[in-house]
């Protein structure tokens, strides 16, 4: 899951992309945003707007790792 995700947020290298994740389980949905995340290590992803609706505890690793690669993110508390 990982890897079809690190695809989808590489369009941000080139263009803009807006991308919404949420997921029932905290910790999966950390890892497997943060792997994805990680392959995309030495791009500048400057296109890439990030909304996570999920818990706060998650937040900061994946707005961290976000604006690492130059992306914007975004956080909205979910159920």
């Amino acid at each position: 899951m990982a890897q079809e995700i690190a695809k989808l947020l590489a369009r941000g290298e080139s263009g803009e992309l807006r991308l919404a994740i949420a997921g029932d389980n905290s910790a999966k949905t950390q890892r497997v945003v943060l792997d994805a995340l990680k392959l995309n290590e030495g791009k500048k992803l400057k296109g890439l707007e990030l909304l996570l609706i999920g818990s706060s505890d998650i937040r900061n690793s994946l707005q961290e790792a976000t604006e690492k690669l130059g992306g914007t993110f975004y956080f909205r508390p979910g159920p």
